[in-house]
């Protein structure tokens, strides 16, 4: 349940995210997380039906599980980084007016991002794959 609710949390921050976009910006990155979103379900259901995970785990089922929850961790987060980096070019230009307050801006505002990134790469491992062994 909690896995549905963060993916609907996820929709909704990408929604405000792209508002004031082009339509056919939208239109790709909407496709490419809803495909993305059903693919790593059934993938997830899949591992999880193979290898008995809730109940008598086979061997390798956790390794399994850990490759396809890193991977597309990564099929997240890097697209949705490139676009806050897209977003934040287009803020920080836009209000800042001498060069140099918009270079500083943007690279402390960069590797806030990245940070940023790197900690929900550790929250998306954690909650799809948990504390398994």
């Amino acid at each position: 349940m909690i896995k549905i609710l963060i993916l609907i949390l996820f929709f909704y921050f990408l929604h405000s995210l792209l508002k004031g976009e082009h339509k056919i910006l939208r239109i790709i990155v909407y496709s490419y997380f809803i495909l993305l979103s059903i693919t790593f379900a059934v993938g997830l259901i899949n591992i999880s039906s193979t290898y008995q995970l809730s109940y008598a785990p086979l061997d390798g089922g956790f390794q399994k599980l850990m490759s396809w929850v890193s991977v597309f961790g990564y099929l997240f987060l890097i697209p949705l980084i490139i676009l806050g980096i897209f977003k934040l070019y287009k803020l920080i230009f836009s209000r800042f007016q001498a060069m140099a307050i918009q270079l500083v801006m943007f690279v402390v505002m960069l590797v806030s991002l990245i940070v940023v990134g790197y900690a929900a790469y550790i929250i998306f491992i954690l909650t799809f794959y948990g504390f398994a062994p």
